[in-house]
């Protein structure tokens, strides 16, 4: 499955910005949601005032299933994308957390 990318960043209903990326035929669409983006978003731009990871990560999985997303983490030799969009689709989510863990 091949897919284009928009050039904007557009923002979630609560203000989370996000990249769209569609289906060659144009069929489906994905929002894809940056970790970092989320983080900001939910605690503020001041990493030092994030909660710790166990806190983090319930809220995102929280937030995954209010959202109908899912959540994409790789290596940076591993990291796709493309292959987190096509999980997405493949699990039926309109939107996608991507992380890369390097």
């Amino acid at each position: 499955m091949r897919f284009t990318r928009d050039k904007d960043t557009w923002t979630l209903e609560d203000g989370t910005p996000y990249e769209e990326f569609h289906t060659i035929a144009g069929h489906q669409l994905v929002k894809v949601v940056n970790i970092c983006d989320w983080l900001d978003k939910t605690y503020g731009d001041d990493f030092m005032s994030h909660p710790d990871y166990e806190t983090t990560r319930t809220s995102l999985m929280e937030w995954c299933k209010d959202n109908n997303a899912h959540y994409y983490a790789r290596d940076r030799e591993s990291y796709s994308t493309y292959e987190a969009v096509h999980e997405a689709i493949e699990k039926g989510n309109k939107v996608v957390v991507v992380e890369d863990l390097s």
